[in-house]
């Protein structure tokens, strides 16, 4: 089925279609830095709101795929929201989501919204013990971008 493409309109549920039934080969037949967007959405609806590993299992397999660093940065702060979000209840979830938000602003320094995730995410999560040197370190380069960013001076 080379070059196998998925209508338009209906690409987030098809996307989801395929990560729920495991169809991983079909998967990467229609993965594209194109459609990305789309495959981040059905990832959300497969991890965050269906509390499913699965929806973790494709950014990992995403990740494996010849992507440029800017999508690759979407796609991990994409785990980092599933692990954080849908699947907080597995041991380490937070540990793991934490190290993913990390590459996602190793591969897209500029992005400020990583590092406000990141702060917003992780920094004061119980089962989380986040360095407060590294939060210091986050704050202060998000508020480099932006002097008086919220996120920025509360963990500053």
């Amino acid at each position: 089925m080379p070059g196998l493409r998925l209508s338009r309109g209906g690409d987030v549920m098809e996307f989801e279609a395929l990560i729920k039934n495991c169809e991983f080969k079909k998967f990467n037949q229609t993965a594209t830095e194109e459609n990305v967007i789309d495959i981040l959405g059905a990832i959300g609806r497969v991890g965050i709101l269906g509390e499913s590993i699965l929806g973790y299992y494709a950014c990992v397999y995403l990740l494996s795929l010849d992507f440029s660093n800017v999508k690759k940065s979407m796609i991990h702060k994409e785990a980092a929201t599933v692990l954080s979000t849908g699947l907080n209840f597995v041991n380490d979830s937070y540990a793991l989501g934490f190290y993913h938000v990390q590459k996602a602003m190793e591969l897209d320094p500029d992005n400020i919204e990583y590092k406000r995730f990141a702060l917003q995410t992780f920094a004061e999560i119980p089962d989380f013990d986040m360095d407060i040197e590294v939060r210091k370190i986050i704050a202060r380069d998000i508020l480099q971008k932006n002097a008086r960013d919220d996120i920025g001076l509360k963990y500053q």
